[in-house]
C-alpha cells in the first residue's frame, strides 16, 4: 500500500504524521550541529587556557568605560589610537556570540597616568603599554589579569604598587628601559629583560658571579 503524507501510514511511522526529512536535509542538520559543538568545546578551551579571561572579562561596553577614563587623565591621548589597538574574541554565550577583550595594544599612546578602572581589565592574551610615559601604577593595577604577555618596558616607572605582587600574567613580564629598582619577589622570574629569556637568563648569571666574589 502507498504511503500517503496525510494518512495514517506515516502517523505509525514516524508518530507525528510528518514526512521524514531528505538525507539533505539531515546532512545539513547534522553539519550544523557539529560545527556548534566545535565551537563550544574550542570556547571551553580558550577560558581553561586563561581562567576568568571570559568568564569575567571586559566586553565591548566596559572597555567603553575604561577608554573614557583613560581620556580623562590623558586630554592630549587620540581616542582612535586607543581604539585602533583592541581586539576582541567571540565566545558563545546561551546560544549567542559575545565579544571579550583578548588583546591591547597601546605602545606609544602618549599615556602618563591610568585610572583605577585600568586594573579590573581581563585580557586573555597580551597587554602592550610600552613606549608611554607611565611614572606610577595605582594600587588598583595588581588586580589585572593577562593570559599571556604585559608589556610596560619603555616608561618611566621608578616604582612599582604593593598590590603588583599580585598581578596574574600568564606570560612574561616585559620592565626593561625603566628606572625602577625593586620588583616583587613573587613575580620577579616572570620578569623578561630586553633580550627575553636569554638577556634574563646572562643578568641572573652575572649577579651569581658578583654574589661569588
Amino acid at each position: 500500500m502507498p504511503a500517503q503524507r496525510d494518512g495514517c501510514c506515516y502517523c505509525a511511522l514516524f508518530g507525528d504524521g510528518k514526512a521524514p526529512e531528505s538525507g539533505m536535509s539531515r546532512g545539513n542538520s547534522m553539519i550544523a550541529e557539529i560545527n556548534q559543538r566545535s565551537d563550544e568545546i574550542q570556547d571551553a578551551s580558550m577560558a581553561e587556557a586563561t581562567p576568568g579571561a571570559f568568564e569575567s572579562g571586559h566586553d565591548v561596553e566596559d572597555v567603553n568605560v575604561v577608554i573614557q577614563d583613560v581620556l580623562k587623565l590623558n586630554p592630549g591621548c587620540d581616542e582612535g589610537l586607543l581604539r585602533q589597538g583592541i581586539e576582541y574574541d567571540g565566545k558563545v554565550v546561551k546560544g549567542k556570540v559575545e565579544k571579550r577583550l583578548s588583546q591591547w595594544t597601546l605602545s606609544g599612546a602618549g599615556l602618563s597616568s591610568l585610572p583605577d578602572s585600568f586594573g579590573d581589565l581581563r585580557v586573555s592574551r597580551s597587554l602592550y603599554l610600552d613606549s608611554n610615559r607611565l611614572s606610577s601604577l595605582n594600587e588598583s593595577f595588581g588586580s589585572i589579569r593577562v593570559g599571556r604577555d604585559l608589556h610596560l618596558n619603555d616608561n618611566l616607572l621608578s616604582s612599582l604598587p604593593d598590590s603588583f605582587s599580585g598581578l596574574q600574567v600568564g606570560g612574561a613580564i616585559y620592565l626593561h628601559n625603566n628606572p625602577v629598582d625593586a620588583v616583587p619577589g613573587r613575580i620577579a622570574t616572570q620578569i623578561q629583560a630586553a633580550g627575553g629569556k636569554e638577556a634574563t637568563e646572562e643578568a641572573g648569571q652575572a649577579k651569581e658571579k658578583e654574589a661569588a666574589q
